[in-house]
């Protein structure tokens, strides 16, 4: 029993680490696709401006 849990916890975890991992590559796709489309392009650039702006300077 305690073998058939300890398989179980190890499959959920791997499981759950590579669909974690499928959807962030997924969403990180996105971002860089509609980088490209005219308006939320130029809020991407905005957005790095205004960060880059409050940031320090080393």
């Amino acid at each position: 029993m305690i073998k058939v849990n300890i398989i179980a916890g190890v499959a959920r975890g791997v499981g759950l680490t590579l669909g974690t991992a499928a959807v962030l590559a997924l969403l990180a796709y996105i971002a860089t696709q509609a980088a490209s489309w005219p308006l939320v392009g130029q809020f991407i650039a905005d957005l790095i401006n205004e960060v880059q702006r409050h940031m320090p300077s080393t």
